[in-house]
């Protein structure tokens, strides 16, 4: 099976470096395009949203926003646009290590498997005093989330101008019938609990 980026949506591939990782570290969003479709500046307006709302206070400084890449969908091969930020965190505090994940759940409007949705921000984005033994993290913290997480949905595609037409859940081809078509993401919610890191945070 591969997942299925249909004509006028983008796969947002953001990327961060960590210093004590060899690897970076990727999470990804997936989107229908708005008026911009420059592969290039469409990777630009993804990498806006991310600084805009959470801003560098939120990774560690032991960590780097590389950039976005982001992959447009089309028929025939796949488009790709890039745009380097190069972002330094500017967060002092220590984090946890880099098989912890900060997780975002991306909601819709459907229920089962078709219906959610999962981001998973690398450890930068966790400062292990605000997490207890149990992997939960501190309330302050997490309403601080909330509003950042919110902030994120809204400036990538509610905030005017509008970035991207909607956020959406890209789904894998079966092989067999209609090919499904990506499900919209209606919120976007901070989890209270960390996650593991998945292969699916390696480019």
């Amino acid at each position: 099976m591969s997942l299925i980026i249909p004509p006028g949506f983008v796969q947002l591939v953001h990327r961060f470096r960590i210093a004590t990782d060899p690897e970076e570290m990727v999470f990804t969003m997936g989107a229908e395009l708005g008026t911009e479709t420059d592969p290039d500046t469409v990777a630009g307006l993804a990498a806006g949203a991310l600084l805009e709302a959470f801003g560098t206070g939120y990774w560690s400084n032991e960590s780097v926003f590389v950039g976005v890449t982001a992959y447009l969908g089309n028929d025939g091969p796949t488009i790709v646009g890039e745009y380097i930020v190069d972002e330094v965190g500017t967060d002092s505090r220590a984090t946890l290590p880099s098989n912890c994940a900060f997780l975002i759940k991306k909601r819709t409007g459907l229920a089962g498997r078709r219906g959610r949705g999962r981001c998973y921000l690398p450890s930068c984005f966790l400062p292990e005093s605000l997490v207890d033994s149990m992997g939960n993290i501190s309330e302050v913290r997490h309403d601080a989330d909330e509003v950042a997480v919110a902030d994120w949905y809204d400036a990538l595609c509610v905030s005017t101008p509008i970035r991207f037409a909607d956020l959406v859940v890209f789904h894998d081809s079966e092989g067999s019938g209609p090919e499904p078509a990506p499900t919209v993401v209606t919120a976007l919610q901070a989890d209270q609990r960390i996650a593991t890191r998945r292969t699916r945070m390696r480019p």
